[in-house]
């Protein structure tokens, strides 16, 4: 219900819809505009890093010490690419074992980079030297 409320408004955000008023247009400024509201930009430490996946894992029984090890062998990605690589280990119904994880993880990195490379690839195609000569072909 919430994740829907917050679509909703990031859709329409000079329309909220407040609870019992659904056929009312009630105007709404975003807080955004108006200066009420100031991004915040999280770079986690280390430690913050660690204690974020220690909770992502805790109800598996992995040993602090091979969470260090994960956190310290993907030391690029965010935090969410450990909740992804929880995921991928459930999905597969594998043990979640430091050599499963490191694994999984490491095919996670190449699914990441495979990604970076097509889209560089089709910017190179859109916006490359060839200019306009292969708008067919990226127009499928």
């Amino acid at each position: 219900m919430v994740n829907a409320i917050l679509m909703n408004i990031a859709d329409n955000p000079t329309n909220v819809q407040l609870p019992g008023m659904y056929n009312e247009k009630n105007p709404h400024v975003p807080i955004i505009v108006t200066g009420h509201m100031e991004n915040f930009y999280w770079a986690p430490t280390w430690e913050d890093r660690t204690g974020v996946c220690f909770g992502i894992f805790r109800t598996d029984n992995v040993p602090q010490e091979d969470i260090i090890k994960l956190v310290d062998t993907f030391p690029g990605q965010s935090i969410d690419f450990f909740g992804a690589l929880k995921a991928r280990v459930y999905d597969d119904e594998s043990k979640m074992t430091l050599k499963e994880l490191l694994e999984y993880g490491n095919m996670l990195v190449q699914e990441l980079d495979n990604v970076k490379r097509v889209q560089l690839a089709d910017k190179y195609l859109k916006e490359g030297a060839i200019g306009d000569a292969n708008d067919d072909a990226t127009k499928k």
